[in-house]
């Protein structure tokens, strides 16, 4: 399994805010979603693409989230 990294990417004169997550089987960009805290919000863009890359079901086991130093977010399966 691949651990998802989530990014911040900051509003430009087209776009506005965006989270973006990235892992070895690809990526997914969401706009950030203000109705969530920071934290929730890069947990929503992580949940988007697995969903997209087809890992769901109980065979992967739970997401769980971490933050790194530089603000970004390292999402991982666990099996409790």
């Amino acid at each position: 399994m691949q651990a998802i990294q989530t990014r911040f990417l900051a509003p430009t004169n087209n776009r506005g805010p965006r989270i973006k997550a990235t892992c070895g089987a690809g990526d997914l960009t969401i706009s950030y979603p203000h109705e969530h805290n920071d934290s929730d919000a890069h947990y929503s863009a992580a949940q988007a693409l697995i969903v997209r890359l087809g890992w769901t079901g109980p065979r992967y086991g739970v997401l769980q989230q971490g933050s790194l130093p530089n603000g970004d977010y390292c999402h991982v399966f666990v099996h409790l």
